[in-house]
């Protein structure tokens, strides 16, 4: 029980620090690159992280990050990922046409590389984005957008294809 308690009240101090961190504008900036670089993926998941928390998806904190998020491209893995997430979390008609987009985002940025998995714009694929592309891929099915069967298969083909052997690993 105790344990519990005090869990719940980490939950709310977390709560309490994400809003009160957020902007008039809604949305939520990190410590690096003056705080721009990866703001609309801080958004994201900043807002996804409260509804998940319970904050209901008509609090003024999600309106406004979702109003900001609308206004601002996704134009990396991270932040088309973490906003198909966001959008599964509110769980409302209004954003399928927006997941379908963003899907779709995801699905082209896979089809730039011959492993399959995903990367930064302008690196190689590594195993973070691709991470947050099937998270992101996830959700943008529970909220009814259809997935390609070729984009599971080639991430899973990819995935498996860089594995390194375990007689390798020290």
């Amino acid at each position: 029980h105790q344990l519990q308690t005090r869990i719940n009240a980490a939950i709310d101090s977390a709560i309490e620090y994400l809003k009160l961190t957020q902007h008039r504008d809604g949305s939520w900036r990190g410590h690096h690159d003056g705080g721009h670089a990866h703001r609309n993926g801080l958004t994201a998941l900043s807002a996804y992280s409260l509804v998940k928390s319970g904050i209901k998806k008509d609090d003024p904190c999600i309106i406004r990050a979702l109003n900001w998020l609308h206004q601002v491209p996704c134009d990396t893995t991270y932040s088309a990922a973490c906003l198909l997430m966001l959008l599964a979390a509110v769980d409302d008609d209004e954003h399928l046409e927006w997941a379908e987009e963003l899907t779709d985002f995801l699905i082209e940025i896979q089809g730039n590389n011959k492993t399959g998995l995903w990367a930064y714009p302008s690196s190689s694929w590594d195993f973070s984005n691709t991470q947050y592309a099937a998270l992101g891929l996830r959700a943008a099915r529970e909220l009814g957008v259809r997935i390609p069967d070729k984009v599971w298969e080639r991430l899973i083909k990819g995935t498996l294809e860089m594995q390194v052997p375990a007689e390798v690993i020290p």
